[in-house]
């Protein structure tokens, strides 16, 4: 059908219907009159609150180290199958900078009894698709199927983990789409500002450097690279298989010993990488020729998801900048029209992460909004925030959690936090108490111990020429001048 003919069909059916309704409204009737009520005056009431149902899921360890999690919820015939690898970017080795994201790759490119070609059709049999993806602490496999196809899914899984050939011909293939996408990447200001600042921040140290690497290690990387880190890695100690869906204790154990119970691979688990050194507070000027804004990115290292201090300081940056309503945003958007948005967020790792603060902005506005964001990170740590700045971010990160529980593939991401960050299995079960115990004084507390301005690091892409001398007057150091790969700018 045509888009001519379902506008026709729709104006028929609105035509019947205009004619069949018979019009009992008088000259200057109201819609009370009309309906014989005034329900459209009274506003409706708020339904009742969402309430977590957190599950907590049921874990075993094989005999050769291999961790089981899953979680039954059996609305619908469906698993979400994910497979979690302690070991991502802050592995690589350091002149290999993206090598675990190529091992991702790797993985689906071939094995000893299937092609890429034919793990590919096996897959789009079964009536899903493999995503793979690597972070800094974790490299993942996922996907979601019915539950009768869930074996033979598995079955591919399992000859991805434990015989992969790594063809020298996908390597190429693989090589040649990194490097494309790192390429892109140059051209996105939020992206190049992003880079630069985990640079900034980490120095040296695994975390310093984005899951895709950079050109220079990518072209360098050999076969035997990409075999020396899945050898090193992906071993069952280092593992974890969890099921979201369909499924019941018995044949979870069951699937996962009768496709993994013989892989014996040795290897231990992958500790998380030594904490970074605090790199001295700097501005980094990243060269964009007429850029029609400036991007920022201001903050410094934080902490790690399992630190005793992660929930105050969660609902501190929910007050100073994580939520449209929280306090930088209201300043740059709201008051000062600088831009359309500008947000905080804590990175959380398994070592120390990140705090940062986001956001694009008029050119001629570049210093005067690095310079409120400072203002406003000083202003939490000098003062306490109000009874209902703390009461409503409480409201919003409470009333929001029920929502990650919803789906097969929600609730398994939230497992796979469980795993890569050692929390405990009813973690989410405490998280509303450890939410309500936080006070203001907290708050202060964790501002004045996390959120050094001594330390923030300012990164800018934007045009030189137009803001350079704003830079300056911030009185933040010396000014280092760098192009979109990260290489000193030649002035």
């Amino acid at each position: 059908m045509t888009r001519t003919s379902i506008a026709l069909s729709l104006f028929l059916l609105a035509s019947i219907t205009c004619s069949t309704t018979p019009n009992t409204a008088r000259p200057g009737a109201t819609t009370a009159d009309v309906d014989g009520g005034d329900w459209r005056a009274t506003q409706p009431t708020a339904g009742p609150e969402p309430q977590l149902q957190a599950p907590v899921p049921t874990r075993e360890i094989l005999n050769n180290g291999l961790t089981v999690l899953w979680v039954n919820k059996n609305k619908l015939p469906l698993v979400s199958l994910t497979v979690l690898i302690r070991a991502g970017s802050a592995s690589d080795p350091k002149d290999r900078a993206g090598l675990a994201s190529m091992v991702g790759e790797m993985l689906r490119s071939g094995t000893k009894s299937r092609t890429a070609d034919q793990i590919n059709d096996e897959i789009e049999t079964l009536g899903t698709g493999l995503h793979v993806s690597a972070d800094q602490d974790t490299l993942e496999l996922s996907l979601t199927t019915l539950t009768g196809n869930l074996p033979a899914a598995l079955d591919v899984i399992a000859d991805l983990l434990q015989n992969p050939t790594f063809p020298a011909a996908e390597l190429e293939r693989v090589r040649r789409k990194q490097l494309a996408t790192l390429t892109r990447m140059l051209d996105d200001p939020r992206t190049v500002a992003g880079n630069i600042f985990a640079k900034a921040v980490f120095g040296d140290h695994p975390y310093g450097h984005t899951s895709l690497g950079n050109h220079a290690a990518v072209q360098a990387m050999s076969r035997k690279d990409v075999v020396g880190f899945y050898r090193r890695n992906i071993v069952p100690g280092n593992t974890a298989i969890i099921f979201v869906g369909d499924i019941d204790t018995e044949a979870a154990s069951r699937a996962t010993k009768h496709a993994l119970g013989a892989w014996s691979t040795p290897g231990a688990g992958t500790s998380p990488p030594p904490s970074p050194i605090t790199q001295p507070a700097q501005v980094t000027l990243v060269h964009k020729a007429d850029a029609p804004q400036s991007q920022l990115a201001v903050g410094q290292l934080g902490i790690s998801r399992a630190h005793p201090d992660y929930f105050a300081l969660l609902l501190c940056n929910a007050i100073l900048g994580g939520e449209f309503t929280s306090r930088i945003n209201m300043n740059l958007r709201e008051d000062k029209g600088y831009t359309y948005g500008a947000y905080s967020s804590l990175q959380l790792l398994r070592g120390a992460g990140t705090f940062a603060v986001v956001t694009g902005v008029e050119t001629t506005a570049t210093s005067a909004a690095v310079a409120e964001i400072l203002k406003e990170i000083a202003a939490i740590r000098e003062a306490d925030v109000s009874a209902d700045e703390l009461e409503d971010a409480k409201h919003k990160y409470t009333l929001s959690l029920p929502g990650y529980f919803q789906t097969v593939q929600t609730i398994a991401a939230m497992v796979a936090n469980i795993y890569a960050h050692d929390l405990p299995l009813d973690y989410y079960q405490q998280v509303p108490e450890k939410i309500a115990a936080v006070n203001i004084a907290d708050i202060r507390r964790v501002a004045q111990e996390h959120l050094q301005p001594q330390t923030l690091s300012v990164v800018v892409v934007g045009d030189k020429s137009k803001v350079v001398e704003g830079l300056k007057n911030l009185e933040r150091g010396t000014i280092v001048e760098l192009d979109a790969n990260g290489s000193p700018l030649d002035n």
